[in-house]
C-alpha cells in the first residue's frame, strides 16, 4: 500500500483562454507486482486566467503505472469538474466531463519507506456542456510513502 502526494506548476487552456495555476494530487494505491502499480487518485487545480478570473478543477479517478526501477510511466481516466468565476456577476460557471492523462515520474531519492520524485504529466478533459477541451501539462514533484515498508531501496 502506498500514499502519494504531489504538487506542480500547470499552464492550461480552457477554450482559447490561457490559464495558469497550481495542480495538487493525493493518491492511495498498491504495487501488487514488481513492474505494476495502481492508484485511486484525486487532483485539485487552482488558477486564474490572464484577466484574473479564478479557475478551479477537481478530478478523481484511477491510474496505472509501469514501474521500471526509478522510472514510472502511467496513464489514467478521471472525471472532472471545472469552474470559472464570472467577471460581471458573483457566480461561477461550472461544467464536468471525462479526462485522460499520461504521466512520467523519476524517483530522485528512494528509501524503504518513501520516495521523493519529479513528475511530468499531460491531461485533457472534454467539458460536456460547452463541448470544449480543458487541457495542459504539469511539472512538479512529490513524495510517495510506502505504508507497508516493503519497497527495496535502490542503490
Amino acid at each position: 500500500m502506498g500514499l502519494r502526494l504531489d504538487g506542480a506548476y500547470s499552464p492550461r487552456r480552457l477554450l482559447s483562454l490561457p490559464v495558469t495555476g497550481a495542480d495538487m494530487g493525493l493518491a492511495i494505491g498498491a504495487q501488487p507486482r514488481r513492474h505494476a502499480a495502481f492508484w485511486g487518485a484525486s487532483r485539485l487545480f487552482l488558477g486564474s486566467t490572464e484577466n484574473g478570473l479564478s479557475v478551479y478543477s477537481v478530478r478523481a479517478g484511477a491510474e496505472a503505472e509501469a514501474v521500471l526501477d526509478r522510472v514510472r510511466l502511467g496513464g489514467g481516466l478521471h472525471l472532472f469538474i471545472v469552474g470559472v468565476s464570472r467577471a460581471v456577476r458573483d457566480e461561477t460557471i461550472m461544467s464536468w466531463g471525462p479526462m485522460l492523462l499520461a504521466t512520467a515520474r523519476v524517483d530522485v531519492i528512494q528509501s524503504e519507506g518513501f520516495s521523493l520524485f519529479a513528475r511530468a504529466a499531460i491531461d485533457a478533459g472534454y467539458e460536456l456542456s460547452a463541448g470544449s477541451v480543458f487541457w495542459g501539462p504539469t511539472f512538479g514533484g512529490g513524495v510517495d510513502f510506502d505504508l507497508a515498508g516493503t519497497r527495496p531501496a535502490s542503490k
